[in-house]
Formats: C-alpha cells, sequence, structure tokens
C-alpha cells in the first residue's frame, strides 16, 4: 500500500513540475512578444490630417495629406521607425514636414520621394537607413538639420536645393561613400552655406592650471642654490613673448560656423550652371616639421598630390603660412586648394629650442654638486635632471626647474661618495605649452 502511494505521490509532482516549466516557457515567450516590433499597419493615420497606406509586397509606403506630421497625435503607433521590411516611401504634394526620426533605422529603404511642399525635415530623420543610397531634397528647405542622414552607409548621391542656407552638425556622419552632390545654385551660393558647430562645442569643466614653475621634487631633502650672482637684467633676445606669427592655439576660439567642405572630402560637387568642383583629401608631403632654433626663418617644404599628380602652386593650391617663423614655437602653414579642386588642409610644424651644453660638474664640498652650463637664447627657463643611476629611473632622479637668466646651480645634501648623472634641457612657455629641447648628453661626477 505504501508502494502505490509512493508511486502515485511521485507521479502528481512529475507532472506538476512538467507543467508549471512549461507555464513559465509560455511565459516567457509571451513576454519576449512583448518586445517584438509590431509590423506596419496596410493603412492608418497621423492626427486628422495625414493618412497612409502601406503594401507589404513591395515594402512601399505613402503618406497623403496637408501640413504637418504630428506623430505624437497619431491615435496608434504607425511603427515606422526601425522597420526593417520597408522599402520605398512616396510622400505626396500637400505635406510640409518629415519629423525628426521617423524613418530611423529602417534599414532596408533604398527610395524616398519628397513632395515640393515639404519645407522641414528634422534631425536624425535618415540616420541608419543604411540601404539608402541616393536622395534628392525638394526646393524650399532652408536648413538640413544635424545627424538626418548620419549613418547611411550607403548613401552615394544626394541633390540639395540653393535654397539651403545652413546645415547641422553631423549630417552626414558615417557616410563615407558619399562623393556625388548636385546643387541646384552657383558656386558662390554653395560657398556661402554655413555648417553650424555650435552642438559641436566641448566644454572642459576641469581647471588643469598649474604652477609652472613648480619642481618635481618628490620630497628628497637635497638644497639647491644659485651659484650665478651676475646681473638678472634680461637680454633682448631672451624675451617671453613671441611674434604675432605664432598662433595659440589654446588660446583660439572652437569657429561656430565653416564651410560645407567639412561633410564632402571627396566628393565631386556639381553646380546648375554646368561647373564642378572636386573636393579631395590631398596627401602632403613635408620635408620635415621639427626644428631647432637657430636664428634663421624656418619652415618645411610642401608637396601637395592628388593622387600620383603633383599639384602646382598658385594653380592649384595656396600657401598661406607665417611670413617669419625664427623664434621658438608652435606654427601652421594651410594649404588651400583652387581651380577644379576645393577643401584644404592644415600642417603643423614646431620650432624648439637649441640642445644646451653643460659646461662643468664640480664637487668641492662634501656632499655638494655645482653644476653649470652654457646660456641659450629665446626660451622660459631650463630643467636639469640628476640621478644616482645612468637611465635617469624615476625612483632615483629629481628634476629642478631654473630660471632662464642662471647658468649654474649648485645642490647640496646629496649622498656621500656617490656616483650621480646630470643632463639639462631648455623650454620655451608658449602659452600654457612649455616645448621643450632635446636633453644634453649625461655627465657624471663622485660627490664628496
Amino acid at each position: 500500500m505504501k508502494k502505490k502511494l509512493s508511486t502515485a505521490l511521485v507521479f502528481v509532482l512529475s507532472f506538476f513540475l512538467i507543467f508549471n516549466s512549461f507555464s513559465i516557457s509560455v511565459r516567457a515567450e509571451d513576454d519576449d512578444d512583448d518586445f517584438a516590433k509590431d509590423p506596419i499597419a496596410a493603412s492608418g493615420t497621423i492626427g486628422s490630417n495625414i493618412s497612409y497606406t502601406y503594401d507589404s509586397s513591395t515594402g512601399t509606403l505613402t503618406l497623403k495629406g496637408t501640413g504637418e506630421i504630428n506623430l505624437e497625435s497619431a491615435e496608434e503607433e504607425p511603427g515606422i521607425e526601425g522597420d526593417t521590411e520597408l522599402k520605398v516611401v512616396k510622400i505626396e504634394e500637400g505635406i510640409t514636414n518629415i519629423p525628426e526620426g521617423m524613418f530611423e533605422d529602417c534599414t532596408a529603404l533604398v527610395e524616398v520621394q519628397i513632395a515640393k511642399s515639404v519645407k522641414y525635415i528634422g534631425s536624425e530623420a535618415f540616420a541608419g537607413c543604411t540601404s539608402l543610397t541616393k536622395i534628392e531634397i525638394p526646393e524650399g528647405i532652408t536648413r538640413l538639420e544635424s545627424a538626418t542622414f548620419a549613418d547611411c552607409t550607403s548613401l552615394k548621391e544626394i541633390t540639395i536645393p540653393k535654397s539651403v542656407t545652413s546645415m547641422g552638425v553631423g549630417l552626414f556622419d558615417e557616410c563615407n561613400k558619399l562623393d556625388t552632390i548636385n546643387y541646384n545654385g552657383t558656386q558662390e551660393q554653395w560657398n556661402k552655406i554655413e555648417v553650424d558647430l555650435t552642438l559641436n562645442e566641448d566644454y572642459d569643466s576641469t581647471d588643469d592650471d598649474t604652477d609652472d614653475d613648480e619642481d618635481s621634487d618628490d620630497g628628497d631633502d637635497e638644497e639647491e642654490e644659485d651659484e650665478d650672482s651676475g646681473d638678472d637684467e634680461e637680454d633682448p633676445d631672451d624675451e617671453d613673448d613671441i611674434t604675432d606669427d605664432i598662433e595659440d592655439e589654446e588660446a583660439e576660439d572652437t569657429p561656430r560656423t565653416v564651410s560645407p567642405q567639412i561633410f564632402f572630402k571627396n566628393a565631386k560637387v556639381s553646380f546648375s550652371d554646368g561647373n564642378t568642383i572636386q573636393y579631395i583629401t590631398p596627401s602632403i608631403s613635408t620635408s620635415k616639421t621639427l626644428f631647432v632654433y637657430n636664428g634663421k626663418n624656418q619652415k618645411p617644404k610642401i608637396t601637395v598630390k592628388d593622387g600620383s599628380k603633383k599639384l602646382k602652386e598658385k594653380t592649384d593650391y595656396d600657401l598661406t603660412a607665417p611670413k617669419k617663423s625664427t623664434k621658438v614655437g608652435n606654427y601652421q602653414i594651410t594649404v588651400t586648394l583652387k581651380g577644379k579642386y576645393a577643401g584644404s588642409i592644415t600642417i603643423s610644424y614646431k620650432i624648439i629650442p637649441k640642445k644646451v651644453s653643460l659646461k662643468k660638474l664640480k664637487s668641492k664640498k662634501k656632499k655638494t654638486l655645482t653644476i653649470s652650463w652654457k646660456k641659450s637664447k629665446d626660451i622660459s627657463g631650463y630643467e636639469i635632471a640628476y640621478s644616482t643611476s645612468k637611465k635617469f629611473t624615476k625612483k632615483t632622479s629629481v628634476i629642478k626647474t631654473v630660471k632662464k637668466s642662471k647658468k649654474s646651480l649648485t645642490i647640496k645634501k646629496l649622498k656621500s661618495k656617490k656616483k650621480y648623472f646630470v643632463k639639462i634641457r631648455s623650454y620655451k612657455t608658449v602659452g600654457k605649452t612649455k616645448i621643450y629641447s632635446e636633453w644634453s648628453k649625461a655627465k657624471n661626477i663622485k660627490v664628496k
């Protein structure tokens, strides 16, 4: 009897577990269905003024009506955004806008027909439409909003009306195949289009201001003193100020607007009068971009090429460069293409201080080291590194900052009978940036 009851109990428990497991599985599938995207309905309305029909056999969506499309006024979500079956969109005459993000991530969309009555297209309206290869913007639209076609990775051709006067930041981000621009206006009108970079500005909330003359001494008890007690009157050649030819990049404000060339680095633009321009990313070669101060005018030699073709200065491009670059600092040369080419590129180059020469190392007193060097021009100061290791490891090294008027330094409280290695370099402060010379060759001495 007990055996029969036991068998029956096992059967009941097994049935309960199987049924419960099935119930959980069904609920899980139901939950997954809750997140599945509904297909676009065969027909519907968006507010009281817009209606649509959808042919699922061809993936064609047709929108009809008058006035603005307001997706928030729809009684039921039409389910257009992110649909992966939508292939063709037809927006008929009478409709005046395409809302923000309306066709975003419709990855199968290949054709868009926009009526001339449309006067506004919202940001990200077609972002992520990765199958879209061509689109025509109707006359009357005055601005192409930010990221409208971002991530349209197959987009190759676009027609832009002459009514467009501005473009938003990121308009064609990741549209790397875009190479044909049809502009229904003149080149003069095209050049007046502004790309708004306002949304692209970065604001740094941190304050990294530090004392430029702060020593990197990490707590060692060595003492230092200046042995040179000569006149501190500054040599005119040692002035901290640099010429107006040097641009302090950190002091410049980020431009709020630029030309549309920022979007079309390798595209051909055709104008209504039959003229064309070819944007290219030119191949730039320079003799060198790092120079050592010698008091003379120094700048790199620039070679500009379109593929294997060498372009000619004043015919294919102009160079904008400082009149002279004789002092230590950061400089720039801008190559501006012209003729059948368009666009520009900037090359940066630098003049660093001349390498400093160590003159002598002396240790006349116990635990004391005196360092002397040859004074340099056009600098802001010196850095002297000394270490018990010839490799100048971080743990064994100390760096001291010395005024530019000095040419010797005495360091006390060193380790007696220990060999010390010493090297020196100079620096020039330009804005908030220090430009350093190369380190001198190290010398060593055994301290008394």
